[in-house]
């Protein structure tokens, strides 16, 4: 005989725009905007699955700290800033931190780190505007934006920054056949 398991789902029915509006922000910055974040520092790390963040080698928990704390100082008080509730934007967090460390959930840096400006400006945007508006309004530091979510934005713009090979100099032109054969379009 089979054994049978029983899976519990839990659904959410909303009835309110309002509600449906704080899910979309809630997916868009903590999951999304934390996944495009981990994703380029990834690739520059040579990391190519996000299922290195499974392991607990100590790549992994500096990769997950760095995340966290992108969460903590950044994500989760603009969210509140934006009326979102903090319960609900906590238990988002927690919910994709367990996702990123399950073993079968790991996707290419690679597809992730695809469109990473424009990614970057939907899914870290609205956080970093709620922070320096937050900011400018004076109910906040000095110096909304923290390490972390510079490292964010400097990951992904150097990401899309193409790397020469030494021996070129500064003001040398790529010829057209090189630059197609390493992917960079001038």
């Amino acid at each position: 005989p089979m054994k049978t398991r029983h899976i519990h789902l839990q659904v959410k029915i909303r009835h309110d725009p309002n509600d449906l509006e704080s899910d979309i922000a809630l997916k868009l910055r903590v999951a999304n905007g934390t996944h495009t974040a981990v994703a380029h520092a990834m690739a520059l790390l040579s990391l190519v699955n996000t299922e290195a963040l499974c392991t607990s080698s100590s790549a992994s928990e500096v990769i997950l700290n760095y995340l966290d704390s992108l969460y903590k100082t950044q994500i989760l008080p603009a969210a509140i800033n934006d009326g979102i509730s903090a319960h609900e934007t906590n238990a988002t967090w927690d919910d994709w931190r367990k996702r990123l460390r399950h073993p079968h959930f790991g996707l290419s840096t690679f597809f992730i780190t695809q469109n990473g400006a424009a990614k970057c400006g939907i899914r870290l945007g609205p956080t970093i505007k709620s922070l320096v508006n937050d900011s400018v309004c004076g109910t906040a530091t000095d110096h909304p934006l923290s390490v972390s979510m510079a490292f964010a934005v400097a990951a992904i713009l150097r990401f899309l920054t193409p790397v020469f090979p030494a021996k070129r100099s500064e003001f040398e032109r790529i010829d057209d056949d090189d630059a197609k054969q390493r992917g960079v379009f001038v």
